[in-house]
């Protein structure tokens, strides 16, 4: 496999990552934990694209296949797709997210509920005297909060002349009313989303908020973000089994979605070699429960 380092979004660019949690109220600015190679850390903030291809190396991949539905018989598992294909095998994982088709088939009875937090994305291109100021409260990522208010940029990409950044970032905010399915922010236009979000700003520190106060109406990514979580089910045994978001969605404020799925994918390889072939699911989702519990719970407050 080629060197993991490589999938880092700043790779190449001599600059070393770091991310950092912050208090960020209006007076105040106090970096509560920070995360990097010179604290002692191996952070890798990857690049979802470089990830994937790394991911890829040695796997056969079949493209434009858009799950449909699966069988089961007494000599596996026939997965259909939408385009009229099928295929057979031994088991079938999950790994379609939050609105999965996989689990609604095997557990249609369970769904990831809303959270009481608002939400929305952006991404912008910075010149370099923004951007360089910005990473210097994390190169990679900054995490803050204030009262009702939940924020995080990342640093996306460094162009090559160094001239110019790509970011991209979270504005939460909590309220009730985002348990509704009709809440407002469903039907926004980004002129709505940014003219809210410019109006809550004053709640943060300065130094937090010029990434967002400097995000144009067009960088107001569309359709807005809807927070849900959900605590692992319990799979029933067979060769059907489940991981990431497809099985326990979590808010995307502590990062730590990502590592969990990641996390879901080895202990679920382990499990498979060791059996050979997987007729029972529970000892991996009943682990899963507890691994992922606590960071479902911690998510949400972070």
């Amino acid at each position: 496999m080629p060197d993991l380092d490589t999938v880092d979004h700043l790779y190449g660019t001599g600059i070393v990552t770091s991310s950092a949690v912050y208090h960020a109220s209006k007076n105040h600015l106090k970096e509560l934990v920070r995360f990097g190679p010179k604290l002692g850390h191996r952070q890798i903030r990857a690049n979802r694209g470089k990830l994937r291809n790394w991911l890829m190396t040695i796997v056969s991949i079949e493209w434009e296949k858009k799950f449909a539905r699966y069988e089961e018989d007494a000599s596996g598992v026939t997965a259909f797709f939408q385009d009229g294909s099928q295929f057979h095998g031994d088991i079938i994982i999950g790994a379609d997210g939050i609105h999965s088709r996989v689990r609604a088939q095997l557990l249609p009875e369970v769904h990831p509920s809303f959270l009481p937090m608002g939400a929305f994305c952006g991404e912008l291109e910075a010149p370099k005297e923004q951007y360089e100021r910005w990473m210097q409260l994390g190169t990679s990522c900054v995490s803050a909060f204030s009262n009702d208010l939940r924020v995080t940029y990342l640093v996306s990409s460094i162009a090559e002349d160094r001239e110019k950044a790509k970011l991209y970032w979270l504005f939460g905010w909590q309220d009730e009313d985002a348990l509704k399915e009709d809440f407002w922010t469903s039907k926004a236009s980004r002129e709505e989303m940014h003219e809210f979000m410019l109006s809550q700003l004053s709640k943060l520190h300065p130094q937090i908020v010029e990434p967002f106060q400097a995000t144009p109406v067009e960088g107001m990514v569309l359709p807005p973000l809807r927070l849900c979580d959900m605590l692992p089910p319990i799979l029933p045994p067979g060769p059907i089994s489940l991981i990431g978001d497809a099985i326990h969605s979590m808010t995307p404020f502590r990062g730590q979605g990502g590592n969990v799925a990641m996390a879901d994918g080895i202990s679920l390889a382990r499990l498979i070699h060791e059996r050979a072939y997987m007729g029972k699911t529970v000892g991996y989702s009943g682990r899963l429960f507890w691994l992922t519990g606590r960071s479902i719970f911690l998510a949400g407050f972070v």
